[in-house]
């Protein structure tokens, strides 16, 4: 189910920096080691938790996937997804976050948690049936059932439509908040 998420500029940073902080502790507390499958944030999340020290007990890195091609080469998504339902749906995002898991399982005795980013962040490439803003969302792991996730980022207080930028953060700080929700 979609939620249309009213995106407050003037908060983002805020919010990513929150959110960062409760994810960064709950994984720390669930003992878990996160990688991250991002598309349309293009490596925000991985930049964002990487300029925290100390993490690399937590982080096991990220495969930024912009084109389909590499959707599938390292992260599994099979061709029938994007010929039935694009690279922008649940369908998608659901595995990206599952491939990037058991790649990682394969590497660590650890238990393993991922999430994957999927949209359209503009300012172009929107169509009537998924806008500029819409987002999709997965984390998955070895303990838990994958959660899915839709958004579409707007700024209803104002005419001015969400930049780039905005969308790619919001989408961001949304990710680090369904980890921290999906994990609790």
């Amino acid at each position: 189910m979609k939620t249309l998420t009213n995106v407050q500029t003037e908060n983002l940073n805020s919010r990513g920096e929150n959110a960062l902080e409760k994810a960064i502790q709950v994984i720390r507390d669930k003992g878990l080691l996160v990688g991250f499958a991002e598309s349309c944030t293009g490596g925000l999340l991985s930049s964002s938790l990487s300029r925290k020290a100390g993490v690399s007990d937590i982080f096991w890195g990220s495969v930024v996937s912009y084109a389909n091609e590499s959707k599938s080469t390292f992260l599994g998504v099979q061709e029938s997804v994007f010929k039935q339902f694009g690279a922008v749906s649940s369908e998608c995002a659901k595995q990206m976050a599952e491939g990037l898991a058991a790649q990682i399982k394969k590497t660590t005795s650890k238990d393993v948690v991922t999430v994957a980013v999927t949209g359209i962040a503009g300012p172009t490439g929107g169509t009537e049936l998924k806008p500029v803003g819409t987002v999709f969302f997965a984390v998955a792991g070895t303990k838990i059932a994958t959660q899915i996730f839709h958004h579409e980022f707007v700024n209803t207080n104002s005419s001015k439509t969400l930049s780039r930028e905005e969308i790619q953060a919001a989408a961001a700080a949304v990710a680090l908040e369904h980890l921290t929700e999906t994990l609790k």
